[in-house]
């Protein structure tokens, strides 16, 4: 109800002024988490509105396509399976959680070799941790699973941990770090690309502030 008295009966065409609205009205208890998924799900929906509104894709209202196409990875547990099916890359998920120590840890490792061996040697292949390991751990992951060469490894730490990423760039700078799944906001992606330690960052729309902050996003990136 409390974003409804901004919305109805609004003009949709004032989608800033809007967001605005709902950011600023949800400060007390929001930034973050699900009164920020909240805004982006009114967001899309207003970009959505328009798009209709005005017989266009969002794309078109947002500055127009740029390329023709758009390469796309598949997630899974089993990457020959998108390999097969003409994805770009694939993405696969930490096997073993990190409360099994360090038989977990050579236990991903391991994974990942079995991986690379079933995909061949140039086909893109990334990692998605979840935010389960530290700066110590994510190192010797980096290190051992170097010569598989991976595209990327995703959330290898907390979220908020900036200064672990940063310090991990510094001591693994051959590894494409990514992060941003849980992070709101332009505010947040900010931290994130200050010191350049990030390579990818993964806003998610649903979460971050939807449409309106991707595209702010997008141009601090």
């Amino acid at each position: 109800q409390g974003l409804a008295s901004f919305l109805i009966g609004a003009d949709v065409r004032d989608i800033a002024r809007l967001w605005d609205q709902m950011y600023r009205a949800t400060l007390a208890y929001g930034r973050k988490g699900m009164a920020l998924l909240a805004i982006s799900v009114a967001d899309l929906a207003l970009w959505d509105l328009l798009g209709q509104l005005r017989g266009e894709p969002v794309y078109r209202l947002a500055g127009g396509a740029t390329r023709d196409k758009i390469k796309v990875y598949g997630t899974g547990p089993d990457p020959a399976v998108y390999q097969k099916r003409g994805f770009f890359g694939a993405k696969v998920p930490f096997p073993h959680g990190m409360a099994e120590g360090r038989k977990g840890l050579h236990g991903n490792i391991e994974a990942m070799a079995r991986h690379r061996d079933a995909v061949g040697k140039d086909y893109p292949l990334m990692v998605d941790c979840y935010m389960s390991l530290d700066v110590p751990s994510a190192l010797e992951f980096a290190r051992a699973a170097e010569p598989l060469g991976l595209y990327w490894i995703e959330e290898a730490l907390h979220p908020d941990d900036w200064d672990g990423y940063r310090q991990l760039k510094a001591a693994a700078p051959w590894v494409r770090w990514v992060t941003g799944e849980h992070e709101y906001t332009r505010w947040g992606f900010r931290e994130l690309v200050r010191e350049r330690t990030i390579d990818i960052i993964q806003p998610d729309l649903m979460w971050t502030g939807g449409f309106s902050e991707g595209l702010r996003i997008a141009s601090l990136a």
